[in-house]
């Protein structure tokens, strides 16, 4: 079978010629994402317990618990992260959340796509950050909703 032509590299001003994938040796290691070096989800503790607590958990809170948001909730998340000490499997360390919500909050507080974790409660309000509750998510501190106005 004869073999495709040659493409070019895909990453941005490479010019180098691929035949297999689509990225040249030299930038295969720079665009691996750290998601391919990430074990998978029943290793990080997401197993079959796990996914009946969530399931238990979604029937009980169905919509968003996002403050102002209606939409119907798809995810479950840890409020204080687990990497933050949070408990993996305690109800009252969990809120439901929409795909959006759930995105923003894990890029904003959790260190998620790349970003640096913010500190969290106290710490975030000695360090003048953005805290959970001043974007209007439980603050795992004091258990409280709603935005705060104000550093």
């Amino acid at each position: 079978m004869p073999r495709s032509a040659p493409k070019g590299c895909r990453y941005a001003g490479c010019s180098t010629l691929v035949v297999r994938g689509s990225l040249c040796d030299e930038h295969k290691p720079l665009v691996e994402t750290s998601d391919d070096r990430r074990p998978g989800s029943s290793y990080r503790g997401y197993d079959r317990n796990w996914r009946r607590l969530r399931l238990w958990y979604l029937r009980r809170n169905p919509i968003c618990q996002w403050p102002g948001c209606n939409k119907p909730a798809s995810q479950v998340d840890h409020v204080v992260p687990i990497s933050h000490g949070g408990s993996r499997t305690d109800p009252a360390n969990l809120q439901s959340l929409c795909h959006s919500h759930h995105s923003l909050k894990t890029t904003l507080f959790d260190g998620g796509f790349g970003n640096k974790p913010r500190p969290f409660g106290k710490d975030a309000k000695a360090a003048n950050c953005a805290t959970p509750e001043r974007v209007g998510i439980l603050d795992p501190i004091d258990g409280t909703r709603g935005r705060k106005d104000g550093p």
